[in-house]
């Protein structure tokens, strides 16, 4: 049997477990089919009839044109440089029938979540941030469906997100890939090129333009690229042009046209979203050719779901009936009071009644209060003879808003509906599994106790789901049979690993012996305990940050003097490389001195640097000599790769997508995993070698001299550790891996991922292949790491195949990595599970339990590996 074999069971159950607390964490929300209809507009008013004659939902807005401008954030409107960025946009806002909005999206701020929003009026699961990639259909009611169901003629052309989610929903559409983030320019060119046929064409009512140039350039280069303030200026020749063919078609129709721009989201300074950072959640809404309340520069604040009713209303549609956005009253001060005041009826009562559903104490709520209150004084009102400027018009109007205000906040924190059984289940078995990894003996394989226990959990579940008091994706008795499936396997582990525990009644752990083993012990426990607290996980670096200098300092004894100063001096250079976290991630870093204009000699040294200890510490790990001259082909082609698409200066290099490099990269890279093939367990150099080079090719130019420091980091940790056992440094090792993620720039937020780096040379959008160069580079620290840690194991036993001694130290070493995964993953799921309801449990702890999981993932993957490619004697 391999020494892993038994450790990469359990890491198994670990995976299981935190898939059945993701489905527990994220219940996928199944739309409830409803459909609004006009029928839903309320008739009266308290015991006052409303008018018959009274044209409450005719439409308002003859055609309209929703404009959404990708990562287009507050600032690029609002702040200074708007004014010259989009000098249209910007004079337009002085006139009376154009207005500026501020709206708030929701995180996770990224595309697919965000159209749902802007449609549905409705509050995406975070677990949609998941689904991003594949954006199935659109399930509930939405803008665009309401507007086909009642004759109404849609167009788009864009992100073409937009037809995976409404394929049956344009008249007239074209799609342009939304992740080739390589591409600024015909992205939106093929935008662009349908709009003066389009704005000539009789037959629509109603446009929708996604334009993601703006986006892909954040992407690449951050929002103070040179390139962002010409796109911003083409984006508002768009709509200068879109505005004047609108207008002129409103005089000649004598009806009213609009244009709508706004942003789907933010963009972080770093340039990459998904997190709830003000620049990434914080959007500008402009309106031209609708009134506006007070000055057109107000800045109002409304949410982002609150477009979705605003627009139905105005376009006479219905209210989409998940629609938990309340209408924005600035945009509708063109009608007459009793249409004002009746369209806000409607919504407020639509609001009433989901929130009369969710909320137990519903009627001593503020936001209930102040809509009976509205309803009553709208009934006297309209008694009263409807005079609009009246004491009661001005106060109805309030209150509705108040109370659409309260509620809408309300149900937008409410609808989510945990699985906690489920949650209970994966957290007792992830600490089940952390548990037993902890032990140093043999775990005991199942008997028949186990599966008694087993058949008990079981049957008992199925009697609570019978009894209606269990709704879990556990509810074996009244779900399908994956489900039931998954109910048996959850139990059947739970009842093992509870009989293993009890016969394990003792831990046989090894206390740890000198200063530095025993910090790596204490050091590991802190960094667990601290991820109970938001503000740790949000600089979670700053925690590795001190305890990998400490550890340099406790082993410097076994080291020599010279390596441990440079050690220590090459971290203080390495933390300073990219600015990382939230509250001071905005500060400039070495990067952004890098990036300014003037300093591409400095980047191009940094580069060549990097890329010269890379060959060095591929030499010393792959030393044969057909090897060599590979390596040597495979680093002159990352060169070669970021020349050709101007990452760094070479005025004599040809511009291009590096596609041809990049397949003289991967071809030199299948060569030399092929010249390692048959090297057995003296392969892992081979691997760390090849790793290193991916890693190289995937990482920013200034990124690249990670790389070597990560192996002379691990040299270092080997030589200190050297004469306590295996599972030390292996938990060093996983502690590197942590360090260099941090030195990366990457964080606990989604805004850290670098996208770019899933289109390293391709030329078309492959979504399994983008996603694994993503988790490649995101996490190419830690498996590299992981790979040095069995390189140093291969040169401390000095074996070609798994001896005696070195199986028992290999599957040691195998134990400790999974043991430093699970022990954090088990007591944050805990963590979790017990601040669900916490106050930032989407922006903080959410998008790091999606982190935890994914790399908990990539560790068993290694872990499988290493059972498959390393034979035992």
């Amino acid at each position: 049997m391999h020494p892993c074999s038994q450790t990469l069971g359990l890491v198994a159950q670990a995976v299981f477990g935190i898939l059945l607390f993701l489905c527990g964490f994220f219940p996928l929300r199944v739309p409830d089919g409803r459909v609004a209809t006009l029928a839903d507009w309320p008739s009266q008013v308290g015991d006052v009839q409303l008018p018959v004659e009274e044209e409450a939902h005719g439409r308002v807005v003859g055609r309209l044109v929703l404009m959404v401008v990708d990562a287009l954030r507050w600032d690029f409107v609002a702040g200074p440089a708007g004014a010259t960025s989009m000098p249209y946009v910007s004079s337009q806002l002085g006139r009376g029938d154009s207005c500026l909005l501020q709206a708030r999206a929701d995180p996770p701020t990224v595309t697919m979540p965000r159209i749902k929003a802007l449609t549905t009026g409705s509050v995406p699961g975070f677990v949609d941030v998941v689904l991003n990639l594949g954006s199935p259909e659109v399930g509930e009611d939405s803008l665009v469906g309401q507007a086909v169901a009642h004759g109404l003629k849609v167009v788009f052309y864009g992100d073409d997100t937009w037809l995976k989610l409404f394929p049956r929903g344009f008249a007239r559409s074209e799609g342009t890939s939304s992740f080739f983030v390589s591409d600024y320019t015909e992205v939106d060119d093929n935008v662009t090129r349908h709009l003066a046929a389009e704005l000539g064409a009789p037959d629509w009512d109603l446009m929708v333009l996604h334009y993601l140039g703006l986006d892909h350039i954040g992407h690449l280069e951050g929002p103070a690229s040179p390139l962002v303030a010409p796109k911003l200026r083409e984006m508002d020749a768009v709509a200068r042009q879109i505005h004047s063919r609108l207008r002129q078609w409103g005089e000649s129709t004598n009806r009213t046209a609009a244009v709508v721009i706004c942003g789907d989201h933010g963009m972080k300074d770093s340039g990459s979203h998904g997190g709830a950072s003000p620049a990434e959640v914080l959007v500008p809404i402009v309106t031209l050719g609708l009134g506006c309340p007070g000055s057109s520069r107000t800045a109002e604040p409304v949410g982002q779901i609150d477009l979705a009713p605003t627009l139905s209303v105005l376009l006479g549609l219905p209210i989409p009936a998940g629609s938990l956005g309340k209408l924005v009253p600035g945009l509708l001060r063109g009608l007459p009071p009793s249409r004002q005041l009746h369209a806000l009826l409607y919504n407020a009562r639509g609001l009433a009644a989901k929130f009369r559903g969710h909320v137990a104490a519903h009627s001593t709520h503020e936001g209930w209060m102040a809509f009976e209150d509205a309803v009553r004084l709208h009934s006297e009102w309209l008694a009263a003879g409807g005079r609009s400027d009246g004491a009661l018009f001005r106060r109805a109007l309030g209150l509705y808003s108040i109370a659409a205000e309260e509620m809408s906040a309300v149900l937008a924190g409410s609808l989510v509906e945990f699985d906690e059984c489920a949650l209970a289940v994966a957290s007792a078995l992830l600490a089940q599994v952390c548990l037993l990894l902890l032990f140093a003996g043999p775990v005991p394989c199942p008997g028949r106790g186990e599966c008694l226990l087993s058949a008990l959990l079981l049957a008992g579940n199925a009697l609570l789901c019978a009894a209606g008091r269990c709704r879990s994706v556990l509810c074996a008795a009244a779900s399908s049979l994956p489900g039931a499936l998954v109910a048996g396997a959850a139990f059947f582990l739970l009842a093992c690993n509870s009989v293993r525990l009890l016969r394990h009644s003792r831990f046989r752990m090894e206390l740890p012996r000198g200063a530095a083993p025993r910090f790596l012990a204490a050091g590991t426990a802190l960094h667990t305990a601290s991820l109970a607290a938001t503000s740790f996980v949000e600089e979670e670096h700053q925690t590795w940050y001190l305890l990998w200098p400490t550890l340099v300092l406790l082993a410097s004894p076994r080291a020599p003097l010279a390596a441990s100063l440079a050690a220590l001096a090459s971290h203080r250079a390495l933390r300073a490389l990219n600015q990382t976290g939230d509250k001071w991630s905005a500060l400039p870093d070495l990067h952004d001195w890098l990036s300014l204009p003037g300093r591409e000699r400095y980047l191009l040294a940094v580069f060549v640097a990097g890329l010269l200890g890379l060959l060095c510490c591929c030499w010393f790990l792959m030393p044969s000599k057909d090897t060599r001259a590979l390596s040597f082909v495979a680093v002159l082609s990352v060169f070669c790769y970021r020349a050709a698409v101007g990452n760094i200066s070479i005025s004599f290099y040809p511009q291009s997508r590096g596609v041809v490099e990049a397949r003289v990269f991967w071809g030199a890279l299948c060569a030399l995993l092929a010249s390692g093939a048959y090297r057995g367990r003296a392969g892992a150099g081979h691997l760390a070698g090849c790793w290193a080079l991916a890693s190289a090719l995937l990482h920013r130019p200034h990124n690249a001299v990670l790389v070597p420091a990560l192996v002379l980091f691990s040299s270092h940790a080997h030589h200190a550790l050297w004469r306590d056992p295996p599972r030390w440094a292996s938990v060093a090792h996983v502690w590197l891996g942590q360090l260099f993620y941090f030195y990366q720039g990457n964080s606990n937020s989604f805004a850290s991922i670098d996208v770019a780096a899933g289109y390293v040379g391709l030329q078309d959008y492959h979504p399994y292949l983008v996603g694994a160069l993503l988790v490649s580079h995101t996490y190419s620290a830690p498996v590299l790491s992981y790979l040095l840690l069995l390189s140093g194991l291969d040169r401390r036993h000095h074996a070609s195949d798994l001896t005696r001694e070195g199986g028992a130290a290999w599957g040691e070493a195998c134990r400790a990595v999974a043991c430093a995964r699970v022990l954090p993953l088990a007591v944050y799921a805990a963590l979790t599970t017990w601040q669900r309801h916490h106050l930032f449990v989407w922006t903080v702890f959410s998008p790091k339990l999606l982190y935890e999981a994914v790399h908990t993932a990539v560790t068993a993957v290694l872990l499988l590996l290493t059972a498959a490619c390393f034979q035992v004697k």
